[in-house]
């Protein structure tokens, strides 16, 4: 699919722009400048025209070989990753000395660019043609991304240069979609507190480095998905910004990371809890645990950097009675010890991954179920309701991921908790959905005499 990256220096409105075309808003903006860290991909539409756009850090100097794991690194990787470039600028400051820094270090890369002078609402702009000519790329085009203002010029210029190769990648989509029909997709999304190595993780996975990392907690602010395929399986793998106590986040902006995190669980299918092992578990890691198990999702808890610890038996012995204790939904949840610098345990917890994917979305014939049901609860009947039969009729599955079933009854609202738990714990056992979350549901039966 045809790439277009957005490149400018910080606060020029990228992540405005891109949430503005791709329609939703999937990075982070805010008046603050630097927010953006991680290049940042997702599909965008703009009328009939299909793309893939490339949300970048703003560049604050040249293109120099740094650390590479940092935001220029990252830019780097879109703009040759990119067909087409957006070069960015601010109509209110006007052309400044570090756009022409900028545009010399991209027109390097021997990509055509674009120049997009945003912020086109404002009144008191100071953007001189005279300047814009001096840039190089043409007749800058004047838009607002706040304001939805100049986007029908955009078109037309996109349409003349991806016009000749949209017959093409219309073709490479069909190709790639009839080829994947059959394929597995999971969505995985990584969260935990911060620090815990979420980002190092999926760049061992996908074997780049895709996001940047750190020792500094905090690296990660919006959700970035990264696509990743192993066995003839698709996995689109989230990476969140760590979650803190409540009491604790202050910041606007990490208030704003916090809600994109527990967006991307609702969106996943399953849930990687990323603990550092040097820290064992805590209250906090067990809050984030519950919440993924109340969205019905699946969950891994993930022990990383097992590498550095020494007392490893009883470390894990430590983990797994307080997952016990204090997981009321799921205490047979999987734990899998991985190390994201050595690679260590990674096949493992990508096994588990597509084993739990298959059991969320498992589905049992009524036959098998009620067959199963009956031989069940006449091995231990619903207690008597004053004095009556509670009688359980029949067992359905509803729904999958998470599996859901629903059981008719006489009186749904006198059923014990003791009860529904004995029914919750014989239906994940003896169909193996251990380590899942599922809904058992009483419901009233139908009386055919009613009426």
């Amino acid at each position: 699919m045809f790439k277009i990256a957005i490149v400018g220096r910080p606060n020029v409105g990228k992540s405005t722009f891109f949430n503005r075309i791709v329609g939703e808003k999937k990075a982070i903006v805010s008046n603050i400048s630097g927010l953006t860290q991680d290049r940042q991909y997702s599909r965008a539409k703009l009328l009939d025209l299909e793309f893939e756009l490339i949300d970048t850090a703003g560049v604050e100097g040249l293109f120099e070989d740094r650390n590479l794991n940092n935001y220029i690194f990252q830019t780097k990787e879109a703009i040759k990753d990119a067909d087409l470039i957006i070069f960015m600028t601010d109509v209110s400051t006007g052309i400044l000395p570090l756009d022409y820094t900028i545009s010399k270090s991209i027109r390097k890369f021997n990509k055509k660019i674009i120049h997009i002078a945003n912020k086109a609402d404002i009144r008191k702009q100071k953007l001189n043609l005279d300047e814009v000519k001096k840039i190089g790329f043409g007749d800058a085009l004047l838009v607002s991304s706040e304001h939805n203002i100049g986007f029908n010029d955009l078109y037309y210029s996109l349409n003349s240069i991806i016009l000749k190769k949209q017959h093409s990648i219309k073709n490479e989509i069909n190709s790639i979609s009839s080829n994947k029909k059959e394929n597995k997709k999971i969505k995985v999304c990584f969260i935990g507190k911060p620090n815990t190595g979420k980002s190092t993780l999926i760049n061992k996975i996908i074997g780049k480095d895709r996001l940047i990392t750190g020792e500094k907690p905090g690296l990660t602010r919006d959700s970035i998905e990264t696509p990743f395929f192993k066995d003839e399986v698709e996995y689109i793998l989230t990476d969140t910004a760590g979650m803190r106590k409540k009491s604790k986040i202050i910041h606007i902006i990490e208030k704003k990371s916090v809600n994109q995190s527990l967006s991307s669980i609702r969106d996943s299918d399953i849930c990687l809890l990323l603990i550092d092992a040097n820290h064992n578990i805590q209250k906090q890691d067990l809050l984030i645990a519950n919440r993924v198990l109340d969205s019905g999702r699946g969950l891994i808890i993930v022990l990383s950097k097992w590498d550095l610890i020494e007392e490893k038996k009883n470390i894990k012995h430590f983990i797994d009675d307080k997952i016990k204790h204090s997981l009321s939904q799921t205490k047979d949840v999987k734990v899998v010890k991985i190390s994201a610098i050595t690679g260590f345990g990674i096949n493992n917890l990508i096994n588990e991954i597509s084993n739990i994917y298959d059991l969320l979305g498992k589905r049992i014939s009524t036959s098998t179920l009620n067959k199963w049901f009956f031989s069940t609860i006449s091995q231990n009947p619903a207690p008597l309701v004053s004095g009556k039969v509670n009688s359980l009729k029949y067992i359905s599955q509803v729904g999958i991921k998470p599996p859901s079933f629903i059981i008719f009854c006489s009186y749904p609202k006198k059923i014990p908790i003791s009860y529904s738990k004995y029914i919750y714990n014989c239906l994940k056992k003896d169909f193996s959905f251990s380590g899942l979350p599922i809904k058992v549901i009483f419901k009233k039966s139908n009386n055919p005499y009613k009426n």
